[in-house]
């Protein structure tokens, strides 16, 4: 990773920092695992692009990307229950369309990067 590359995670790292200091967060691992062929999963990237982008805006997924191979996707989230994740991850419209099934597995972080310590538990 390039010096650029660390300051472009310098500005939402502060911006997390202020969530993490404003409110106890949990953390979990979201797997996603495709239910349907590619083809039809495609159809839905875009609405699930924007559904990913309000979440990021909300401060609920912190990072995403998918799987390789590509049989799914992962995202890394805060909230402060998995009842409240699960309310979140049930207006992705992957969920809507049955196109993927999610696997929460919450952990409690005790190591980070430097731009990622806010994630840590005290």
């Amino acid at each position: 990773m390039g010096c650029g590359e660390l300051q472009s995670i310098a500005a939402p790292a502060a911006k997390l920092n202020r969530q993490a200091a404003s409110r106890e967060l949990l953390m979990f691992l979201v797997l996603l695992t495709y239910t349907k062929p590619l083809e039809i999963v495609d159809t839905f990237i875009p609405a699930h692009r924007e559904y990913l982008a309000r979440n990021y805006e909300a401060g609920v997924f912190l990072l995403s990307g998918r799987k390789e191979p590509r049989d799914g996707g992962v995202i890394l989230a805060s909230a402060s229950s998995a009842q409240a994740l699960q309310e979140v991850l049930a207006e992705d419209p992957f969920h809507i369309h049955g196109v993927a099934t999610y696997q929460l597995v919450q952990f409690t972080p005790t190591m980070a990067a430097p731009v990622f310590r806010a994630l840590v538990a005290a």
